[in-house]
């Protein structure tokens, strides 16, 4: 009864592990900024426009996000 309770707890841990993980990979990959025109390579200016909020979770649903497709089809 207890090696199944151990089991039981381990495979709980397990599942939680696994949806938190799940949860927190679909908010990062809301951030838009690695598709951003203002994005920079500097790592020590990763945005021109909002530096402060480039790459966190604050980045999401950014006013100033340009997609770098569209402006390479304007030049």
């Amino acid at each position: 009864m207890v090696a199944w309770s151990l089991v039981s707890a381990i495979t709980l841990s397990f599942i939680t592990t696994v949806r938190r993980s799940i949860a927190n990979l679909r908010k990062v990959y809301q951030i838009p900024c690695s598709r951003c025109a203002f994005s920079t390579s500097d790592y020590r200016l990763k945005c021109s426009v909002r530096p402060t909020e480039a790459f966190s979770e604050e980045a999401i649903g950014c006013y100033d996000f340009e997609s770098k497709e569209a402006t390479q089809l304007v030049l």
